[in-house]
Formats: structure tokens, C-alpha cells, sequence
């Protein structure tokens, strides 16, 4: 069973090199690592081509600038693997990442397998915890899942997460799904595309991915692109967690989901004009939102919101300090 490990480039030269170590010294040896170059204006290209002369498992694209997505979309058109992966050229993989996942894929005929990722420094290698948000604990038990499941796990941020570099998919599943050119949170707007895709689904409890938290990144870059993006992604997902929703518990955390992104939306989009017509679109769905299901603070920032938008987006900004 061979892996194809696809990575976009772009002005990384700084982390490059741990990035490609921590593939190509993987315990499992039938991979190919597939570097895309994006156009990166630094020296993280020559790097790219430095490592595939020394091993012929590396493959490396140049092409011009056009954002991870369409990078990634190229990788996928020349990988060869029965398994694909992907990983982000400033974070890195644990040594037996490639190993594991394989034995669970042949012992479960798995068609993905998700599994957890950690947050460290970028310098010091630190852990960095997100309390309450994800199950992390590293137990290497493995749970099969069905499309349903995976959906309402996710809309309690119990195990599944949405990034694409946190599961590994069988490749004619990857092929299905392309990564929208052009769009932040691509990740967020493919996730649930990928996993309907499949038959088979499991859950692997282990932290095999190490996610870098630097300045400048994308995520920790809060743009307004990255909020509009982010708003069509949750529309419809909220429609799924509503057709898919079991209990009332279920429908209740749906709209109380569906209340906090919107809410973190319009704070965000509020004063940016290029944003304007979308702003509307948000404000007219979370005036839509069921009042009844809301927590009392959420029931206080939607008051708020019906009598005095200005008066809203300062407390948004108080209570989510990264907006």
C-alpha cells in the first residue's frame, strides 16, 4: 500500500526542512512526498529541490501562485498512492504516522481514517491545550463510524475534526472532492464533502500531526475573506446537522452552533464595507435563529443584537477576543 503525501508550499524556508525530515524518515517506507511549490518568493523552493535529488520518493512541482488549494488540487492529479495525505509545510508528522494508519486500514478496510492533531509553539515545540474543545487523549483506540456519526461528533467538537491534514483518504475519495480555489477555510468547506464520500470511517484516538501555531499563518490571520468564506461553509452545514440531528439535544446544539459562528461573522464583517451585501445575508439568517434554544449569555448577545447592532459587535469583540 503505498502513501502520497501531497504539501504546499510557499514561503516556509524557515520550516521546510523539519517538515519534509518528518516524512521521508517515516518507519513506513512505500511513500512518495510530493512537494508544490506555490510561487514561494523565498529559498523554500531550492530546498524542495535539494531533497528530491538525495531521495526518488520526492517529487517536486513549481508553479505560479495561486493559494494552497490549487496547489494541493495539483498534487493530487500526479499521485500515485492508494492513500493520500496531506500535510502543511510548516507543521510536522510523528515518525510512525504512515505505519499506524496502515495497519488500521488494512485491519478495518478503512476509506478514512481521522485521527487527532496537536497545537505547539513554534519555537519551543511547547503543547499549546485547547480545554474542551476536541477529545485528545492518545488512547490508540480505533472507532468505525458512519457518515451520520461523524456529523454529529463534529457538531460537538468530541473527535472528528475538519481539517484536511488530521485524516488520511483512499485516493479515489480524495479525487471526488477538490479544494476550492481562491476560498479560505478551505479545509472547513470540504471536510463533510470528503467524509459522505466514503463507506467506511474510522476514528483513530492519537496524536500523529503537530500543528504549528506561528505569526502570519492563515488561521491566526482573522481576515474578513476568512469570515465570508467561512459563512457559506456554515449554512450548509448547519443544513445537514439539522436532517441528521436525533434528538432534541441534537437540534438544540445545531442552532446554538449555527447562533455563536453567524454571531462571530457579522462582529467581524460589521464595519467592512466590501463585505457589505454578506453582512446582510448573516444578519437576516440569525434574526431566523430559534430564541428558546439559546444559553442565557447567547439569549443576551441576540437582545443586544435585535436593539443595537453597534452595542453588539463591542460585546462580541469582549467575549471572543480573537475576532
Amino acid at each position: 500500500m503505498k502513501i502520497s503525501i501531497i504539501v504546499p508550499v510557499y514561503k516556509v524556508e524557515k520550516y521546510i526542512k523539519k517538515c519534509i525530515e518528518s516524512i521521508i524518515n517515516q518507519t513506513y517506507k512505500d511513500i512518495e512526498l510530493i512537494l508544490i511549490d506555490d510561487g514561494s518568493p523565498d529559498n523554500s523552493g531550492n530546498i524542495c529541490d535539494e531533497y528530491a535529488k538525495k531521495d526518488v520518493r520526492i517529487k517536486v512541482i513549481h508553479k505560479e501562485n495561486s493559494g494552497p488549494s490549487d496547489a494541493r488540487n495539483q498534487g493530487l492529479k500526479i499521485a500515485t498512492g492508494d492513500y493520500i495525505m496531506y500535510v502543511d509545510s510548516d507543521d510536522y508528522i510523528e515518525k510512525t504516522a504512515c505505519e499506524e494508519l496502515v495497519a488500521i486500514i488494512k485491519e478495518k478496510n478503512a476509506e478514512i481514517v481521522c485521527f487527532n492533531l496537536k497545537n505547539v509553539k513554534e519555537d519551543t515545540e511547547e503543547i499549546v491545550e485547547n480545554k474542551g474543545f476536541y477529545r485528545s487523549e492518545n488512547t490508540k483506540s480505533v472507532t468505525m463510524m458512519t457518515y451520520e456519526e461523524t456529523m454529529l461528533d463534529n457538531l460537538y467538537r468530541t473527535s472528528i475534526r475538519y481539517e484536511a491534514v488530521s485524516k488520511i483518504y483512499k485516493k479515489e475519495i480524495a479525487q471526488r472532492v477538490k479544494f476550492p480555489v481562491g476560498m479560505l477555510a478551505e479545509d472547513f468547506a470540504i471536510f463533510y464533502k470528503l467524509l459522505r464520500q466514503a463507506n467506511t470511517i474510522a476514528f483513530y484516538d492519537r496524536c500523529l500531526y503537530k500543528y504549528v501555531i506561528r505569526k502570519g499563518s492563515t488561521m491566526n490571520v482573522k481576515s474578513s475573506k476568512l469570515y465570508a468564506d467561512t459563512y457559506t461553509t456554515e449554512i450548509e452545514v448547519y443544513q445537514i446537522y439539522k436532517q441528521i440531528a436525533k434528538s432534541k439535544e441534537d437540534k438544540i446544539e445545531a442552532e446554538r452552533r449555527y447562533f455563536r459562528s453567524l454571531a462571530k461573522i457579522y462582529a467581524k464583517l460589521y464595519q467592512d464595507k466590501e463585505y457589505e451585501q454578506t453582512k446582510i445575508e448573516v444578519e437576516k439568517n440569525l434574526k431566523s435563529i430559534s430564541f428558546q434554544y439559546l444559553k442565557l449569555k447567547e439569549k443576551i448577545l441576540y437582545t443586544i443584537f435585535c436593539i443595537n447592532k453597534s452595542i453588539f459587535v463591542w460585546g462580541m469583540k469582549k467575549v471572543y477576543q480573537r475576532l
